[in-house]
């Protein structure tokens, strides 16, 4: 249904909204009507509201404090980026040993949510879900089985090297395989494809490996679980 005529974004779940970069100016360009932002560091979250507020959009976007994951009401370790506010990750117990100096950042810790807990209530003909964590986007799919049901579109980032360091990657195909169709949004022209062994297997191969003090190597992916 997402590419119906009669299909029109009114809201945007904004999972991962930092300081508003996103849904503020999705809603102040009238592209939706009114947005959900997520977003669990204590700081981004103060400006994130702080930006809401300068902006006049108290009654257009509503804010969660939280880190939305596979577990409600769980205690996450958030690794917090000292170049960039967009940069914060969750860390799980076991990760991987990184590249870029990630043994060494400051540590928070913040509460989890589920996606379907937080909004059991979505409208697959009007909402669009927007994810960007940092290669926890594994974590909170599992978190969102009513969600992917719901047809919704979905957009997540899809960094490698992130997804792989928490050990999600195999997690992170089982995801993928929920769903019937995705598509590598950067590309021109939009093309639609369809998840089958083939096509996945395409996905997820031919990645460079990630070096220090450079651009990190990702894609942007629609997901949709219809047509």
């Amino acid at each position: 249904n997402f590419l119906k005529k009669d299909y029109q974004i009114t809201k945007l779940y904004d999972i991962g909204a930092n300081i508003g970069v996103t849904c503020i100016p999705a809603v102040n360009r009238n592209l939706v009507k009114q947005a959900i932002a997520v977003e669990p560091e204590s700081e981004n979250f103060k400006l994130l509201k702080l930006n809401i507020n300068l902006n006049n959009l108290e009654d257009k976007i509503k804010t969660f404090n939280y880190a939305l994951s596979s577990e409600d009401k769980k205690l996450l370790d958030l690794e917090i980026s000292d170049s960039t506010s967009g940069g914060h990750r969750i860390r799980l117990p076991d990760r991987q040993k990184g590249i870029h100096g990630e043994d060494k950042k400051e540590i928070k810790s913040v509460m989890s949510r589920t996606f379907d807990s937080l909004f059991p209530n979505i409208n697959s003909n009007e909402d669009l879900i927007w994810i960007d964590s940092q290669g926890f986007e594994p974590n909170i799919l599992s978190g969102a089985n009513k969600l992917i049901v719901s047809g919704a579109p979905i957009v997540i980032e899809f960094w490698p090297y992130a997804i792989k360091q928490n050990g999600l990657w195999r997690k992170m195909q089982e995801i993928i395989g929920k769903f019937k169709f995705f598509s590598d949004i950067s590309k021109n022209p939009f093309q639609i494809i369809e998840v089958n062994q083939e096509n996945v297997q395409k996905l997820f191969s031919g990645w460079g490996e990630e070096e220090p003090n450079k651009h990190s190597l990702y894609k942007d992916l629609l997901l949709l679980s219809n047509k």
